[in-house]
């Protein structure tokens, strides 16, 4: 029976790949980390905007109704 040995620190394909991996892995971490963030942003704002009274959001010349467009704004109109 034979053996083969192969040394992957030496740029093979199979260690290639796994590195593209790990890093596809990372990057995947990291936007889902990102987006947690947002969300958590957005959120802090929306609770935010609620929490004021109808007289302070006439003054900025919003509604109730009108709260979620505008925390969003800026994704509705791309």
């Amino acid at each position: 029976m034979a053996y083969q040995l192969t040394d992957l620190r030496s740029g093979d394909s199979v260690f290639t790949a796994f590195r593209h991996r790990l890093a596809d892995l990372g990057q995947s971490i990291w936007r889902s980390i990102e987006a947690y963030g947002e969300v958590r942003g957005r959120t802090a704002q929306l609770e935010k905007m609620h929490a004021k009274s109808d007289a302070e959001l006439a003054e900025m010349g919003l509604t109730r109704a009108d709260i979620p467009m505008h925390v969003f704004r800026d994704l509705m109109f791309q």
